[in-house]
């Protein structure tokens, strides 16, 4: 948990990825996990992010995620598409959002055709759900 407050922003985010992958378990970590919504680094802020959605903080964890798609740097944008992807119906109260970006990414290449093939999936399912 300690390092969530590192001076380094490569520390920050393997830190909250590491968390991720305990689950549960990183519980006692939503404390420190929050105010990295804030952070200067859209991955740490996303990796907070999955983390506070996974733990059933959606209503603070979407609010990061749901900028991440609107972020000028696309990879930002995919970078917050695919924790979407990852927390799945826990992304449903976003889909407006996610429809949004997979428009505004029409006609771009590469990381643009990867954001909306994931997010159309992911909105594909969650409305038929």
């Amino acid at each position: 948990q300690e390092a969530l407050a590192d001076e380094d922003a490569a520390v920050r985010y393997w830190a909250a990825t590491g968390l991720a992958a305990l689950g549960s378990d990183a519980a006692a970590a939503v404390p420190n996990l929050r105010p990295r919504l804030q952070d200067e680094s859209p991955a740490v802020r996303l990796a907070a992010a999955e983390v506070l959605c996974q733990l059933g903080y959606e209503d603070v964890g979407l609010v990061a995620l749901a900028a991440g798609l609107q972020d000028e740097d696309i990879t930002v944008q995919l970078h917050a598409a695919q924790v979407l992807v990852v927390i799945d119906d826990k992304a449903s109260p976003v889909i407006e959002e996610m429809k949004a970006a997979v428009k505004r990414s029409e006609g771009l290449q590469d990381h643009g055709w990867y954001l909306r093939e994931a997010l159309s999936y992911l909105v594909a399912r969650l409305e038929t759900a």
